[in-house]
């Protein structure tokens, strides 16, 4: 079973190229997730927000959105279900520091 959602707009070749691939955004995105859950974890328990500085989260913010946003476009999972991880991940965030101020 391909990760690949769909290959209409691609070559044979190009889209096996993409399937070969596909292990290594598997393994950015569970990496990407695993880097943040403990920032997460640890404000959701502490309910500690000022050592997160509005810019860093807002930047990480849209680069989920826009790594979410290419994965649909694109139709690759990993980019989607990292991008969609990461984007709650970074709202939560955001959503403390709003509310614990």
């Amino acid at each position: 079973m391909s990760l690949l959602l769909s290959s209409k707009d691609l070559t044979c070749e190009e889209a096996k190229r993409v399937s070969d691939y596909n292990w290594l955004g598997i393994v950015a995105a569970a990496l990407g997730i695993i880097a943040i859950a403990p920032q997460v974890i640890r404000t959701a328990v502490t309910r500690e927000t000022h050592g997160l500085a509005w810019s860093w989260m807002i930047i990480a913010l849209a680069g989920a959105v826009a790594w979410l946003i290419y994965g649909i476009q694109t139709k690759t999972l990993p980019n989607i279900v990292s991008g969609i991880a990461l984007t709650v991940a970074y709202g939560i965030l955001i959503g403390f520091k709003a509310w614990l101020v």
